[in-house]
C-alpha cells in the first residue's frame, strides 16, 4: 500500500492529544458523605476496574478514528503492479487516432467521434488536478505541452481526420519526448484510443522499450468492407494529340463480399470523358482498362473515380501528363551512312526530326531535341563528347551506333566519362542475334506475339561492349558468342543507348530488320517523360517536374479550384525540378506549378492507400502485442463495460483505498457511541 499524498500523513501527530487528555484527567470531583462505607467499598473497587478498562477502549477508538482519518486523507491506494509510485498531479497522455479508417461506422456511430468522447469521459473522471497530453496523428505544435482537463477536452472537440498515418513507434517516441520534463516519479501513464488497424503495428516488433503504463481502448469497426483505386498506368509510352490511349485501372476489394455494377468513371480536365461498369470478386483485385483519345495538346488533370461508403479517401486517383505535338529528334550522320532513321521518322506525325553531318552539329540547341542519335561518326571530337554528356545528365536521351572505321581512343574518351561501359576492338565474325530481351519496355508495348521463332538480325561482325558486373547497365541484345551487342543504362536524369554492331548493310541487316521499328521508334516515344504521373502523399513526398531548360525557379504551388497557394521546398538539378511538399498541409488533388508568372506544369497527389486494407488487430491479440515489451503494464479496456469509470481510475490511480478507511471510520465511531451508551 502507497499513499498518493505522503505529506498528509505528518497529521498523525495529533494522535498525541487525546493521549494526553487521557492521561491528565481534569475533571474535579464532588466529595459526598455516608455515615457508613464500608458497603461501598467494594462497589468502588468493582467500578474503578471497569471505568479504567472503558476509558482504554475510547481512547483507542478515537486514536483509530483519527489515525483513519488521515490515512483516508492521504488517498492510500495499491499500485498497478508495475507502477511503483503515482504522482500528486498525476499526468496522462492520450493518443487519439484520427486517420481516414477512423471514418468508418461503429456501434454508436463514426468511430473518430465515439473516440472523442471516450476521451472527454477520461477527462471528467481523473482528478481534476490530472495534466493532459493530447496526441494525434498530426504530431501539431500546439499540443506539445500538459495542459488541464478543460483546455484538453476543448482541443479534443476540434479534431477532425487526416490522411496522416503513424504507427505506434512513431506515437510512443512523440510521448516519450515529452514526458522527460514532467518531473513525476510514476510511469507515465498513456492512453490509446483507436480502431487498432493492423499497420497501426507496422515494425512494432523492432520498437525500442518504453517504460509506459498502456491502457488501450478499442473503438471497433462495424462494417469492414472497403473498395478502392489502388493504381493507375499508360499501356504505351508517350502522350500525343490525336493518339488513343489506353488506361489501366487497378482495383482491390478488400471485402468479403462480391460487388456488381459498380461505375467507374474517367474525367479528363473537369469533364465525365468516359464511365465503364464492373464486378469484383470478394478479396480480389480487378484491372480494368478505359480507351480514350486526347485532340489538344498541353498539359491534361484527369481523376478516376469511383463510389464506396464510408471510407472515401481512397475512391478517387488523380494523376496529370503533358500531351506534345511532335517529338524531336537530332540526327548527327557519319561518313557513307544509309538513311534508316529518316526513312523511319519521315512521314511520323509523332516525330519530327532534323538529320545534320558532322560539320554542321548545333551544339547551341542541343536541349531542345527529346533524343540525339550520333549515327557512325569515325571519331568524336571532344566538344561534342562534353555535349552530350551534359546533354543526356539534364534528361536526353542519346542513341549511339558505331562506325565501320572507328578511332577507338575517341570513342574510349566518352566511356571514360560515363565509366559505365568500354568498348573492344571491332572482331569480324559472322553470326546472328542470339538473345533479345523482349521484357523491356521498348518491345514490350509494341510486340504482343511470339518472337521465339523469328530470325534475328544477321552481322558479320561488332564491337565487343563490357561492363562492371555490378552496375545499372541492361543488356537488350546478345551476340552468338554471347557478348553484349546493344545495351543501355541511365546516366543523371537521361538515358544512354549503345550498340556494339554497326547500322550499315555491309556489316549488318539490323537496319532493315523488324526489330530495327520498335527499338528506335520507341526509343523517340519514351523520350522526355520522367515527370512523375501522380504522387502519394506520406513522409516520403516528392514529385518530379521536368523543366524546358535548367534555370532557376522558384516554385509555387497552386490547388486548383481552391485559394491554396504553397511553397515548397525544392532542387533543380540536370533539367529536373523534385518538389518537396508539406504533407501536413497537402490535400489530394491537381495542383499547378508556377515560377512567377510562368507555368512550370501540374503536379497530381493522391491519398496514400496504407490504411485501404481495412483489417484489424483482434482485441484478444491487443494486449499480447502491446504487451511484448517487459518494463510496459497494458490492459486492454472496453469502452462498453459498465465498470468503466473504475477501470480508468484503476489505471491512473490503482486499487484506492481512501473509501474503506473511511468505512472503518465510521466502524470506530460507532462503536464508540455504543460502549458509552450501553457501558456506563
Amino acid at each position: 500500500m502507497q499513499f498518493l499524498y505522503p505529506k498528509v500523513l505528518w497529521a498523525l501527530f495529533t494522535l498525541i492529544i487525546p493521549i494526553i487528555i487521557h492521561l491528565f484527567n481534569f475533571r474535579r470531583y464532588t466529595t459526598v458523605y455516608f455515615s457508613n462505607v464500608s458497603f461501598l467499598q467494594n462497589i468502588r473497587k468493582e467500578s474503578k476496574s471497569k471505568s479504567t478498562l472503558k476509558n482504554l477502549f475510547l481512547l483507542l477508538l478515537r486514536l483509530l478514528v483519527l489515525a483513519f482519518l488521515v490515512f483516508a486523507f492521504a488517498k492510500p491506494y495499491i499500485p498497478n503492479s508495475k507502477n511503483e509510485q503515482l504522482s500528486e498531479n498525476p499526468h496522462v497522455a492520450i493518443y487519439i487516432d484520427n486517420s481516414f479508417s477512423m471514418e468508418a461506422e461503429g456501434k454508436y456511430g463514426i468511430l473518430l467521434e465515439s473516440a472523442k468522447v471516450k476521451a472527454k469521459e477520461i477527462a471528467s473522471i481523473l482528478p481534476r488536478s490530472t495534466k493532459y497530453l493530447l496526441v494525434t496523428n498530426e504530431f501539431s505544435v500546439v499540443h506539445q505541452r500538459f495542459v488541464g482537463s478543460e483546455q484538453f477536452v476543448d482541443w479534443v472537440s476540434q479534431i477532425h481526420s487526416t490522411h496522416i498515418v503513424r504507427n505506434l513507434n512513431e506515437v510512443y517516441s512523440k510521448i516519450s519526448i515529452n514526458f522527460p520534463s514532467i518531473d513525476v516519479k510514476s510511469k507515465p501513464q498513456v492512453y490509446l484510443i483507436s480502431d487498432f488497424q493492423n499497420i497501426l503495428f507496422k515494425n512494432f516488433e523492432d520498437n525500442q522499450a518504453h517504460d509506459f503504463n498502456v491502457a488501450a481502448l478499442p473503438v471497433i469497426n462495424k462494417t469492414l468492407g472497403n473498395l478502392n483505386i489502388d493504381s493507375v498506368w499508360f499501356e504505351t509510352p508517350g502522350h500525343y494529340k490525336g493518339k488513343e490511349e489506353r488506361i489501366h485501372i487497378l482495383l482491390k476489394n478488400y471485402s468479403t463480399d462480391d460487388y456488381r455494377d459498380i461505375p467507374l468513371m474517367l474525367h479528363v480536365n473537369d469533364t465525365l470523358r468516359s464511365s465503364v461498369v464492373f464486378n469484383i470478386e470478394a478479396n480480389k483485385s480487378k484491372e480494368v482498362v478505359i480507351p480514350f483519345t486526347n485532340w489538344n495538346s498541353g498539359w491534361v488533370k484527369t481523376h478516376i473515380a469511383i463510389n464506396d461508403y464510408p471510407i472515401t479517401f481512397d475512391n478517387t486517383l488523380y494523376f496529370s501528363f503533358e500531351i506534345k505535338d511532335k517529338k524531336s529528334v537530332l540526327i548527327i550522320n557519319g561518313d557513307q551512312v544509309e538513311h534508316y532513321f529518316e526513312a523511319l521518322y519521315k512521314n511520323d506525325e509523332n516525330i519530327v526530326y532534323q538529320a545534320v553531318d558532322k560539320n554542321d552539329i548545333p551544339y547551341n540547341n542541343f536541349q531542345s531535341f527529346e533524343v540525339v542519335i550520333l549515327n557512325q561518326l569515325s571519331s568524336l571530337p571532344s566538344g561534342l563528347i562534353s555535349e552530350i554528356v551534359d546533354y543526356v545528365k539534364r534528361g536526353g536521351y542519346l542513341a549511339f551506333i558505331p562506325s565501320i572505321e572507328a578511332d577507338l581512343s575517341t570513342y574510349t574518351l566518352l566511356t571514360n566519362k560515363l565509366q559505365a561501359i568500354q568498348f573492344a576492338e571491332f572482331i569480324e565474325q559472322e553470326g546472328s542475334v542470339a538473345k533479345v530481351d523482349f521484357n523491356d519496355k521498348l518491345f514490350n508495348t509494341a510486340i504482343d506475339k511470339d518472337m521465339s521463332k523469328i530470325r534475328y538480325p544477321q552481322y558479320k561482325g561488332f564491337y565487343p561492349i563490357s561492363f562492371p558486373q555490378k552496375s545499372n547497365v541492361k543488356t537488350l541484345f546478345r551476340t552468338e558468342s554471347d557478348f553484349p551487342a546493344f545495351v543501355t543504362f541511365a546516366f543523371g536524369t537521361g538515358q544512354f543507348y549503345f550498340s556494339g554492331i554497326p547500322i550499315h548493310s555491309e556489316i549488318s541487316d539490323l537496319g532493315t530488320h523488324p526489330l530495327f521499328v520498335p527499338l528506335f521508334y520507341n526509343i523517340a516515344l519514351f523520350a522526355s517523360e520522367p515527370s512523375d504521373l501522380y504522387s502519394w502523399i506520406n513522409p516520403q513526398l516528392h514529385s518530379r517536374l521536368k523543366l524546358n531548360k535548367n534555370s532557376a525557379v522558384s516554385p509555387n504551388l497552386v490547388k486548383f479550384n481552391e485559394q491554396v497557394e504553397l511553397k515548397p521546398k525544392f532542387n533543380v538539378a540536370s533539367n529536373m525540378l523534385t518538389l518537396y511538399p508539406s504533407v501536413e498541409n497537402l490535400k489530394a488533388g491537381h495542383y499547378t506549378v508556377f515560377s512567377g508568372n510562368h507555368l512550370l506544369g501540374y503536379v497530381s497527389y493522391n491519398y496514400d492507400r496504407s490504411e485501404s486494407d481495412m483489417t484489424y488487430m483482434l482485441i484478444e491479440n491487443i494486449r499480447e502485442k502491446l504487451a511484448q515489451h517487459e518494463n510496459s503494464y497494458v490492459e486492454v479496456i472496453d469502452i462498453d463495460d459498465k465498470a468503466f469509470e473504475k477501470l480508468i481510475k484503476k489505471e491512473t490511480n490503482g486499487t484506492p483505498l481512501s473509501q474503506l478507511f473511511f468505512f472503518f471510520v465510521a466502524i470506530f465511531l460507532l462503536s464508540e457511541m455504543v460502549l458509552l451508551r450501553f457501558f456506563t
